[in-house]
């Protein structure tokens, strides 16, 4: 007879680090990209501040970023 919880813990385990190991590194790239567009926006925010001209581009940018998105979902 089959004994109730009796199951191989060692595959498991590899299966339970595997997905801790994943979703870390999903974690990880995602707080890059947010680091990364961050530092982006620090040096991109002043120079429209200097130049109003590059608002227009930025803003267009963002419509259709909102636009891509929105028709993925």
């Amino acid at each position: 007879m089959r004994r109730p919880f009796t199951t191989n813990i060692t595959a498991r385990l590899i299966r339970a680090i595997a997905v801790g190991l994943v979703t870390g590194l999903i974690v990880s790239i995602f707080r890059w990209i947010i680091d990364q567009t961050m530092q982006l926006l620090y040096h991109l925010y002043p120079q429209m501040a200097a130049h109003q001209v590059l608002i227009l581009p930025y803003i267009l940018l963002m419509i259709f970023i909102r636009v891509v998105l929105v028709k993925s979902f």
